[in-house]
């Protein structure tokens, strides 16, 4: 079976998730079912995940890479 998701980059720990799931836990619904659309979506994605910081907007950016070139496909808030 081939891997729709190539890799996830993340800034936070997973202490910092789970405060975050704990605390904001629609957020952390809208982040999941957001991960969950891309990997039914695009074979071969990189996901990149920021958790939100200070009330900032959290944010998802979904890229491909083809020919050693980095391709943003996609970027959502939650």
């Amino acid at each position: 079976m081939r891997k729709i998701i190539v890799d996830i980059y993340k800034d936070y720990s997973i202490t910092e998730m789970a405060k975050f799931a704990k605390e904001h836990s629609l957020r952390y619904e809208n982040l999941c079912r957001i991960v969950g659309e891309f990997a039914l979506g695009v074979r071969h994605l990189y996901l990149g995940i920021v958790l939100p910081y200070s009330g900032d907007k959290g944010c998802i950016t979904a890229a491909t890479l083809k020919d050693s070139e980095i391709n943003i496909i996609d970027v959502r808030y939650f």
